[in-house]
């Protein structure tokens, strides 16, 4: 039980580490699509 629920930890780190990741990187490619027609 402690074995199965530490790698369900970590795979919920794994996971909230590659959402985190993707969320910046849809705010940088919102930056350049708001910079673009002003630029």
């Amino acid at each position: 039980m402690a074995i199965s629920a530490r790698d369900s930890l970590l795979r919920t780190k794994v996971s909230y580490k590659i959402e985190s990741k993707e969320t910046e990187n849809k705010k940088c490619i919102l930056l350049v699509k708001i910079r673009k027609p002003i630029a």
